[in-house]
């Protein structure tokens, strides 16, 4: 009897690991994928932080499709026939990976013809791009926790599945850490769609073994007249007010992971390093409140309150906050943000009788129903997408999601607490009084931050669009000794060029083009030796660049944002540098990598006598621009004596060191032209100016500045399409 008794244990045992193995694997691809899909789309849009947005955005819609989906298979079908439709379309999923290999170069990477074109939207070609390559696996792989947990409670209805829900957040912050410390470092991304494509036919195979496990349990229905009944019961006033509390708690996480995101990507870099970090804070509290192991406490509303205020300052100040301490609090505000809508969500959830309900109305409406229970909490993840990527655009006057997010929270914590009769606040004045002190405070705290993004927002500003690269406005202002009247161009909390609003003024080079900058000293270096340059610009701004031609020049821009380009051309009578020029004056739309590609391709090298890449998304550079491949399209642009001009000009990283090492790949020499700008009209700026003459550095006028191998650093590795390591060049 002992050791069938013992057979039977290690059979129960690997039996529950089957159902553990599932729920992990599959998690880790669900948050491997994200940034993998990121990395490899990013270059097409542009390389901004909203190509991360509308990313999480199709995950988080996908989640919420698969979630539907495990939640119907549940409530309509009986036992057999759920294994059988899910087998079925797992096997369809993988036999469109097959087919796609006949067009792509992996199962889920999209080929070339993909790419989009200026007259695509954006974020609408985003979601379609994603849809054709992930979709299916996906939603599959997003069904796969509630689904599997649904057929555990069916072997063992003994057992809470919640360790399974924490077991599936914690495969997802593991998969999401070891992409960048492992599998991002160590594979191009066409290997890792391969490492991903290959783990996707091991999840297949792990998730027939626990259908094989499922079925040979005791065959008890998973739709029965008590499970049912909950479903039936959301019509009851208890129930409509408990699915509001689910669904409103997961859009305040939602909210606060994609603004903070967003905050912290615009002025730092958009690469996958920035998006996993704040993902991986949001799941990991996901985790510490499912796992069993710690209950949530309302004390962390202290810890919330004490990073609002610090988050308050950070805020109001902006870049003259030291990058550490910015990405710090950020960092700290989401983690007890997340941690208290979660923990809250974590009260909510149906349970299994072995405890009492601790919720928002003091009562366990959904019992059994955990499939029920997981699609709201999807729903609010892509609301809060939603919100994000859509609403806010259209409704928002600046960039102000990220307070409004925060204010959400301290609302939604303050209706919990006092909603909650089995508090112990409930009775006790002076606990009542300071919870309300620390409520108010911390929402007076994110009012002001949101006040002052608005301020920020409306102070001089005379015209402004928002759309899917970012919030531009136009400023009036004035700069100089005696102050002069300019406008300026401004995206996100970075100026991209100025123009004096006096006749007389308005042919003066500003801002970082000033005749005593890196890029305006080149454009005369040039024009000194030649009757007719042609010069390639890659960022258009206020189109400054365009004040140096001459009747017999060519100044090409590439810029991406069609609101940049309608108010360079004249749009409201601010700018008029492209409007006087002398030059031919051309402006090519679209991603400036992708047009330069296809450029080559259909009729060969530009010939650039100077080509000047100035492309920032807020304080942020596009990585794809930075890479040894885009600078080999570069050179490939330009004649065999031309000069690439490289703007370096940034507050948190250190790019000369990056240059210095992709010169040193490519064999080019270079100098550091610094300009220590006026004070007014002329900017502090850097250029980095490069050349395949490797008697540049001696030559006028460069020899006055910096040879730039005296900025290389070993340790500073090139930037590629498949790598670039971010902390490498952070200041």
């Amino acid at each position: 009897m002992r050791l069938v008794a013992g057979r039977v244990e290690r059979s129960d045992r690997w039996a529950a690991l089957g159902y553990e193995g599932s729920v992990l694997v599959s998690a880790m691809l669900l948050f491997l994928v994200q940034p993998l899909i990121g990395r490899a789309i990013l270059p097409w849009f542009g390389g901004s932080a909203s190509v991360w947005s509308a990313t999480l955005l199709f995950f988080q819609v996908l989640l919420l499709a698969g979630y539907a989906y495990s939640h119907l298979l549940v409530l309509r079908l009986e036992l057999r026939r759920q294994i059988r439709v899910h087998l079925t379309v797992v096997g369809v999923s993988l036999t469109l990976m097959t087919v796609a290999l006949l067009f792509w170069e992996t199962p889920i990477t999209p080929g070339a013809g993909w790419a989009p074109t200026a007259t695509r939207p954006p974020l609408l070609w985003v979601l379609l791009v994603l849809t054709v390559s992930v979709g299916l696996p996906y939603l599959l792989l997003s069904s796969t926790s509630p689904l599997v947990q649904a057929w555990y409670v069916t072997r063992y209805p003994q057992r809470t599945p919640y360790r399974l829900y924490a077991l599936s957040n914690l495969g997802s912050v593991v998969a999401l850490l070891a992409y960048p410390l492992l599998l991002d470092p160590l594979l191009p991304t066409r290997g890792q769609a391969w490492v991903w494509s290959l783990g996707y036919v091991a999840f297949a195979g792990t998730l027939l073994f626990v259908a094989r496990l499922t079925r040979q349990s005791d065959g008890a229905p998973s739709v029965d007249e008590e499970d049912a009944l909950p479903l039936r019961s959301l019509s009851t006033v208890r129930s409509w007010w408990w699915s509001l509390g689910v669904l409103a708690f997961s859009t305040a996480g939602s909210l606060l992971l994609l603004s903070t995101t967003s905050q912290i990507a615009q002025n730092v870099a958009s690469v996958p390093l920035i998006w996993i970090g704040p993902m991986a804070l949001y799941l990991l509290t996901f985790v510490i409140v499912f796992s069993g192991g710690w209950r949530y406490s309302r004390i962390v509303l202290v810890l919330l309150f004490v990073a609002t205020q610090i988050f308050g300052y950070v805020y109001a100040w902006g870049n003259a906050i030291p990058l550490p301490l910015q990405l710090g609090t950020y960092a700290f505000l989401l983690f007890t943000g997340c941690l208290v809508s979660h923990g809250e969500l974590a009260r909510l959830r149906p349970d299994q009788g072995d405890r009492p309900s601790s919720n928002l109305l003091g009562s366990d409406l959904l019992g059994q129903n955990r499939t029920a229970y997981y699609l709201l909490l999807a729903t609010g993840g892509a609301l809060g997408g939603v919100l994000v990527n859509v609403a806010a655009p259209m409704l928002l006057s600046g960039t102000r999601e990220y307070p409004i997010a925060v204010m959400a929270c301290w609302i939604l914590a303050a209706v919990a607490v006092v909603s909650d009769r089995k508090s112990p606040l409930v009775g006790r004045s002076a606990l009542q009084f300071l919870t309300a002190v620390m409520f108010a405070l911390g929402l007076l705290s994110a009012f002001l931050a949101n006040r002052q993004a608005q301020q920020s927002f409306s102070t001089g500003t005379v015209a402004a669009e928002r759309n899917f690269y970012g919030l531009l406005r136009v400023q009036a202002a004035e700069l100089g000794n005696p102050p002069q009247a300019v406008h300026r161009m401004v995206h996100a909390t970075t100026i991209q060029g100025f123009q004096f609003v006096d006749p007389a003024l308005r042919q003066v080079a500003t801002a970082y083009y000033s005749e005593t900058s890196g890029v305006g000293l080149a454009t005369r270096w040039w024009q000194k030796r030649r009757s007719s340059v042609r010069i390639g610009v890659l960022g258009l701004g206020v189109g400054t660049q365009a004040v140096y031609g001459r009747t017999a020049d060519v100044i090409r821009f590439y810029e991406i944002d069609p609101d940049v380009i309608r108010y360079a051309e004249g749009k409201g009578g601010y700018f008029t540098y492209l409007r006087d020029s002398a030059a031919t004056v051309e402006i090519v739309p679209g991603d400036a990598r992708l047009s330069l590609a296809g450029e080559l391709a259909a009729g060969g090298s530009q010939q650039f006598d100077l080509l000047a890449v100035d492309v920032y998304s807020g304080d942020a550079p596009p990585t794809h621009l930075l890479t040894l491949e885009a600078f080999e399209l570069y050179l490939a642009h330009l004649s065999g004596d031309g000069l690439l001009a490289m703007h370096t000009s940034t507050t948190h990283l250190n790019l000369v060191a990056l240059m210095a090492s992709q010169a040193k790949r490519l064999g080019l020499c270079g100098v550091i032209a610094e300009d220590q700008g006026d004070g007014g009209a002329i900017f502090l700026s850097q250029w980095v100016i490069l050349s395949r003459d490797s008697g540049l550095p001696d030559a006028e006028p460069w020899h006055a500045f910096p040879n730039l191998s005296s900025a290389y650093d070993p340790g500073v590795a090139p930037w590629t399409d498949s790598h670039s390591n971010l902390l490498q060049v952070l200041r």
